[in-house]
Formats: C-alpha cells, structure tokens, sequence
C-alpha cells in the first residue's frame, strides 16, 4: 500500500536523546539562582547612548531645549565612563585656542576702535551743537575787532584740530597781519611825508599808497587767507591749491615791495618803501628816509615770514595725504557741477 501524505507520522524528539539525557542529569543541581551554585558572570552593561545637545552653546538647558535638574545631571556625567570622567564627555564651551580665537580678538579690538571713533564723533558733534544753540543757530562773529565791528566768526584753535595744519594757518595768518601793517604804514607814513616834504611826484606816490592798501589788504583777506582757513577747517584739496596759487602772487608783490624799483611799471617813486625808493629818499631828505628805511624792514619782515608760511602749509597739504593732481580733479569736479549748476 503507497503511503498517505496526509497521514501525520511520529517526529523524533531531539530532547530524548541518549546524549543530551546525560547531559541534563549531569547539570541538574547547577541552579544558577541557588546560593550555593556557581554564578555565571554577568554580562557588561551596554553604554548609554551619548546626550544630545542644542547649538545654544554655553546656554545649553539639555537635549532639544528642554531644561531641567535631568538634563543638568545627565550632562554633568559622562556616557561612557559614568560620573565625573570617562573616554567620552559632553560638549561644554570652553576657551577656543585656535586660528578662529584670534580673528575674534582682532576683530573686537576692531570694533572697539571703531566705537571710540564714534564716541570722539559723537563728542565733536555735541561741542558744534552746544556752540550753535548759544550764538542762535550760527557761529558766533569775533573777528577783526570784537565788540566793535566783526564780520567773521575766526577761531583756529576750536576750528582746525590738526596741530600741524593750525600751526601753518597760523603763520600764514601772521603774514597776513604784517602785510596789513606794512601797506597801512606805508600808506600814512611813507608816502604821507613824501607828499608833504615835497618830493617829486609825491601826490601821485600818496593815491598809489592808498590803492595798494585799499586792495591789498582786503584781497589778501578773502583771496587768501580765508580760503586756507576754509582748506584747513575742512580738508579741501581744491582750496589748498587755490591758496598756493593766490599766495605765489602775493609773495612775488612783497618781493617786489621790498625792492621798490623806481622805474618798474611807471609807478611813482615813492608809493612803496622799498629799499631802491628809500635810498632816494635819503638824497633828498633823512628824516622821511629814516622813514622809508622803517617801511622797507616791515616788508621784509613779511617777505621772510610768508616764505615760511607757504612752506609750512605745504607740508601740511602733503602731511594730509593731499597731492596736486588731487586737487586739480578736485577743482575740475567742482568747476563742472558749478556749470552744470549754472546751465539749469
């Protein structure tokens, strides 16, 4: 008879054989939860998993923000050496030492200069306000005479903080005030007495005394000097070059003063005290010889002081960083917003 697939059969039982029998009865009093028995070793906790921990850096309140005396224990242990130390601990902020450190450090240094600058500004700015609320909104006038007649608010010191620059502006200003005592002197004194003690053409000498005062000193003033007060105060290339222009000329007229030649020009003879007018005039009379001879030391004093004036001047315009060609873009720039200005 074939065999019947469906018919269950008998599997043998790998518990009953011979072997493990003997096996099982050898081992039968080895109950591992008996105090007398050996104890099998126990198996190695498995390490915990490391704490998460947020981009908050040395804010970090635990794992995803959540706060608590749990997180604050857990990340003051260690995950795999337990408390206080182990092979691996959790990040805490600490001093970086790297390339990184000193970027930072030059660049808080940075930012600190920076606010100091801000700080002077801001100081600078407060000074101005403080100045304008108490002359009613604009710069106080104190110049030529105050309390008498001033059309000028001057003040070097308070308006030009450079050392090197109002040093300049102030020799240049000295310049200025020997060429007004010069032309003033030679107007009442110089040219008055070769009127009156009848030297030749000496009412011609006294109008031409009076022209050369009349224009001189008020041209000096805003041909001049103001223009280096306003190239000073302001650091402008454009009026510092306008200034050097100017103040050639006015050097070259002291030069000429100085001398005095009688037959330059068709000038009279005795509208500046010079030294060749002086000499003439002491032919013809030592007392207003003596004083052309005082005239022609005041025009030198000016000479001499306005060549050091120039010069300073100029090594404060390169001191500043400004060169010439700086100045002539400078000029041009302003000459075509000026045109451009005009045409609207």
């Amino acid at each position: 008879m074939a065999d019947n697939p469906f018919e269950e059969r008998a599997e043998p039982n790998p518990f009953q054989d011979p072997s493990v029998t003997a096996s099982a009865g050898q081992g039968a009093n080895d109950n591992p939860f008996e105090t007398g028995g050996s104890q099998p070793p126990a198996p190695a906790p498995a390490p915990a998993a490391p704490a998460p921990t947020s981009t908050f850096g040395a804010y970090d309140t635990g794992a995803y923000g959540g706060g608590g005396a749990g997180a604050s224990a857990y990340s003051a242990s260690s995950s795999y050496g337990g408390v206080g130390g182990g092979a691996y601990d959790a990040p805490k902020p600490a001093a970086v030492t790297s390339n990184g450190a000193i970027a930072s450090s030059v660049t808080v240094r940075e930012l600190e200069e920076r606010e100091r600058q801000l700080k002077r500004r801001e100081e600078e700015l407060a000074r101005r306000e403080r100045e304008l609320g108490a002359s009613g909104g604009g710069r106080p006038k104190n110049w030529p005479i105050p309390g008498y007649w001033v059309i000028w608010h001057h003040d070097i010191d308070g308006d030009i903080r450079n050392d090197q620059v109002a040093a300049a502006v102030k020799m240049s200003y000295y310049s200025f005030l020997l060429l007004t005592l010069s032309l003033v002197y030679n107007f009442l004194f110089c040219a008055t007495a070769a009127m009156f003690t009848g030297m030749e053409s000496g009412f011609s000498a006294w109008l031409m005394a009076l022209v050369y005062m009349l224009t001189g000193v008020p041209g000096a003033f805003y041909l001049w000097y103001k223009r280096l007060y306003s190239a000073a105060k302001n650091d402008s290339a454009m009026n510092y070059l306008w200034f050097f222009v100017v103040y050639l000329a006015h050097i070259a007229f002291c030069m000429y003063a100085f001398i005095a030649p009688t037959s330059a020009f068709s000038t009279p003879t005795y509208s500046l005290a010079g030294i060749m007018s002086t000499a003439a005039a002491m032919e013809k009379n030592k007392g207003t010889g003596g004083v052309y001879a005082f005239g022609v030391c005041l025009f030198g004093v000016t000479l001499i002081v306005s060549v050091n004036a120039v010069r300073m001047v100029y090594a404060a315009f390169r001191g500043g960083g400004h060169t010439l060609e700086e100045a002539r873009q400078q000029a041009r720039r302003e000459g075509i917003r000026t045109a451009a200005s005009s045409a609207v």
